[in-house]
């Protein structure tokens, strides 16, 4: 969890096997759609799995429920997001930062 912008946020991590902690190492961020979650994202992206293969760093950020109901990014009314999601990603990668070791030049998004 990381608390950004008054709310509690939330993601999945996953650290590859053979992770050492003295080796930077590249993150993706990868972001599910609208309607969806973190777990959801990890289990269609197979993300986890290329992590293991070829060593990074995999984190799935959750999307807070809009006034749809519904899970996303910059919900809020049309034109005036109420969530900075921006500032959440950099609070979600400081934090990253305080208990693993990153790579800062391959820090990377997706959304497969």
């Amino acid at each position: 969890m990381v608390f950004s912008s008054g709310l509690t946020c939330t993601f999945l991590l996953h650290v590859p096997l053979g992770y050492q902690a003295n080796s930077s190492e590249a993150v993706i961020l990868n972001f599910h759609g609208h309607g969806s979650n973190d777990i959801r994202q990890e289990h269609r992206s197979g993300m986890s799995l290329l992590a293991d293969q070829q060593g990074f760093i995999a984190v799935y950020p959750q999307g807070v429920v809009g006034p749809d109901g519904r899970t996303g990014w910059a919900t809020g009314a049309r034109g005036r997001p109420q969530v900075n999601d921006v500032l959440f990603v950099s609070d979600l990668l400081n934090h990253l930062q305080s208990d693993l070791c990153i790579d800062p030049l391959r820090i990377h998004a997706s959304t497969i």
